[in-house]
Formats: C-alpha cells, structure tokens, sequence
C-alpha cells in the first residue's frame, strides 16, 4: 500500500484543468501553453458540483489561461506538470487552486 492513489494524480507530463462550480451554458476557453481548448455549454452539474475535465500535454512551468468571455472572466496563470487546476466561477470572478493530485470528491 502507501503512496497516492494513480488514479487521482494528474499525468506526470501533462496538466488536468477541472472546471467546476459556478457554470451555467458558458463558453470557455482553456489554453495551456499553445493548445488552446473552446467549449461550448458548460455548465455545472448540481448533484456533483462538476462540469468539465480537461487533460493537457505539458513539460515543465507552463501558462495557463482560462476564459469565459461573456462573463468578462480571465485568468492567468501557470502550472507547473502533474498539477490539477481546479476552476470555480465565484460571483464575478475566477477562482483557480492549484492541487497535486485530483481532490477526493471527484
């Protein structure tokens, strides 16, 4: 035993964005490094307060930018490989937390 579940750490190459509460039918852009994700109608699931997971390739510190421009929400930030970013919307702006593994509840 010991060590952390495989199963909740994000790819040791890449970054695994989580968005989660607060969406209701927006678009969103993710961009992490030079992939750069549109999504369409995201909207959170109430019972479980998820809406999207998003895995992408990344090496070393990478930025990362998260949009929702109909709320007028941008975020920048970076993340380092094998973190998880877990994205709220919080009244009228972004919340980001930066996790090593994928938190319990998901």
């Amino acid at each position: 035993m010991g060590g952390s579940d495989p199963s909740r750490q994000a790819a040791a190459s890449g970054v695994t964005v989580v968005l989660l509460d607060g969406f209701a039918d927006d678009r969103v852009t993710v961009e992490v490094g030079a992939d750069a994700r549109r999504l369409q109608g995201v909207t959170t699931k109430l019972l479980t307060g998820f809406a999207e997971q998003l895995e992408f390739e990344a090496h070393g510190d990478v930025p990362v930018r998260i949009l929702v421009a109909d709320r007028g929400l941008d975020h920048r930030t970076t993340a380092a490989s094998g973190q998880v970013l877990l994205v709220s919307i919080t009244g009228d702006s972004l919340s980001v937390t930066a996790a090593n593994e994928m938190p319990g509840f998901l």
